[in-house]
């Protein structure tokens, strides 16, 4: 399976983390720093998921690219060749990687099927199979988007592809037309040329996800082994708040979140005592019930 490893800055870990399981659904092996496992030497753990990977995605804003984001800069540069960038706000990336490919990732909402996603899918395939990088089809889409959408002529433009899709030879071909999904997708399900989907009902039902994680020990050592173990607790709580909103797709809303203590990890040292800890993240979800239904526009 190939490796793609997800370089970002901590304050932007739920779109990173949304992204990397963007990217796990479409059957690629990711690695991001959650992978960390406890006793770990983990800026080697790290150095060696780069050295490992096939691909390495660098997410870029306005903290990576600043002070705060040595790391991540320090991750793009060991990257090399396989490097991707995506643009989570809209920043340049740092002095040496401007002539590097950059995916606007400014307004994406997590969806797979989102044309900016697609580009990003197709880089990583061009980087896995020894090609250039493709010619990126995102911004003719959002394009096509504001024509059928936003412009002033958007009544004319439907109802002129409606009388289009009406006729049976040219349905099949203009429904596959890559710049025009998803656009087209209602009208194309309506013909009936394209198959429903799973949508929202309006109801939402309640979820309960989890997911393991490592606290790492903290900075600043504890005069007993309880005390640093009771912090590490505590500190999993907002920790486990953010895993939780990670796994939060498009469309639900996360009720509560809570972390369930597996095991401590803790030393004494001359200074005092760490503690790190082993946990999984509980997370209820209000998610909406799916059925069978044609896209919305």
């Amino acid at each position: 399976m190939s490796s793609v490893f997800v370089s970002y800055c901590r304050e932007d870990e739920v779109r990173a983390s949304a992204l990397a399981k963007a990217l796990m659904r479409q059957g690629l092996d990711v690695w991001w720093d959650k992978h960390l496992v406890a006793n770990s030497n983990w800026r080697s753990e790290i150095e060696a998921a780069i050295e490992r990977s096939d691909v390495v995605v660098v997410c870029w804003s306005k903290a990576s690219v600043g002070e705060r984001g040595a790391f991540v800069k320090d991750e793009a540069s060991r990257a090399g060749t396989r490097l991707i960038q995506v643009l989570l706000e809209g920043v340049n990336p740092p002095l040496g990687f401007g002539e590097y490919q950059a995916i606007d990732f400014k307004g994406w909402k997590g969806s797979t099927r989102d044309p900016f996603f697609s580009d990003l899918m197709g880089a990583i395939s061009a980087k896995l199979n020894g090609e250039g990088p493709p010619k990126p089809k995102g911004p003719t889409k959002a394009a096509f988007r504001r024509l059928l959408y936003q412009g002033g002529g958007s009544a004319l433009v439907l109802s002129l592809m409606g009388v289009v899709l009406s006729l049976p030879n040219v349905q099949s071909a203009l429904c596959k037309w890559e710049v025009s999904r998803p656009y087209t997708d209602q009208m194309c399900c309506f013909a009936g040329v394209s198959e429903k989907e799973l949508k929202p009902s309006g109801k939402k039902l309640l979820a309960t996800r989890s997911a393991g994680s490592y606290l790492r020990q903290a900075p600043a050592p504890f005069v007993s082994q309880a005390d640093a173990a009771r912090d590490a607790q505590q500190r999993a709580v907002p920790d486990a708040e953010i895993l939780c909103t990670a796994l939060v797709h498009e469309s639900e809303r996360l009720v509560s979140s809570s972390a369930k203590s597996e095991s401590s990890d803790c030393r004494e040292t001359a200074v005092g005592w760490f503690c790190g800890l082993n946990y999984v993240a509980v997370c209820q979800v209000e998610v909406p019930e799916l059925v069978l239904r044609c896209p919305a526009t």
